[in-house]
């Protein structure tokens, strides 16, 4: 759906970087409506890059 974005190997690609220099990731989301954490999470392996998101969306 967002492909033209971040396809899954642009995915692939940053959580190999975070993992190779030991680094994590956190979302603190709001009108994506979990957007980001769903892009990152989509791949498998992420819990070793990904410490969490919170979702903040009201009208």
């Amino acid at each position: 759906m967002f492909d033209d974005i971040f396809n899954d190997d642009d995915m692939i690609k940053m959580q190999d970087l975070l993992f190779k220099h030991n680094k994590s990731i956190t979302c603190a989301e709001s009108c994506t409506g979990g957007l980001v954490a769903s892009l990152i999470t989509r791949i498998s392996g992420s819990s070793n890059i990904f410490n969490g998101s919170i979702v903040s969306y009201s009208n």
